[in-house]
């Protein structure tokens, strides 16, 4: 029993290090989408700053300046909603393997009274047969 439990540990262990290891990549992976975020809110700071600028030497420059400012919006809008998507990806996967590993938890405990409550009812039989021998008049055997 002892090695099934100790099996069953060590199998939780070894989820909770793998939770761990995805947990660590997707967070590393939204670092990057906010690298690039941040990234292309510079760029959009730096077309908002283009437009200023270059609207004086005429339409070319400013109808250019502002495509690019376009672009950049979309592209900005585009990263900031699969940032959300991943986010929330993300916490419904943590809840779930938090649900499962909560279950197996709850199921090693269960265990562990079973197995705790059976070796204290083993040690009550013993003792209730050597109480038996002992009035019987025989030695306990050990």
């Amino acid at each position: 029993m002892n090695k099934k439990k100790n099996q069953s540990k060590e199998e939780l262990k070894e989820k909770i290090k793998e939770l761990e290891k995805e947990i660590k990549k997707l967070k590393e992976e939204l670092l990057r989408k906010d690298a690039t975020i941040e990234h292309l809110q510079f760029l959009l700071k730096k077309a908002e700053a283009e437009v200023g600028i270059k609207s004086g030497y005429g339409a070319e420059g400013f109808t250019l300046t502002l495509i690019e400012l376009e672009a950049a919006n979309r592209e900005l809008q585009k990263l900031n909603e699969e940032l959300a998507k991943m986010k929330a990806e993300l916490e419904e996967r943590v809840k779930e393997r938090t649900k499962e590993l909560q279950e197996k938890v709850e199921e090693l405990e269960k265990f562990q009274r079973l197995a705790v409550g059976r070796e204290l009812r083993m040690i009550e039989l013993k003792e209730e047969v050597k109480r038996l021998r002992e009035k019987l008049g025989e030695k306990s055997e050990k």
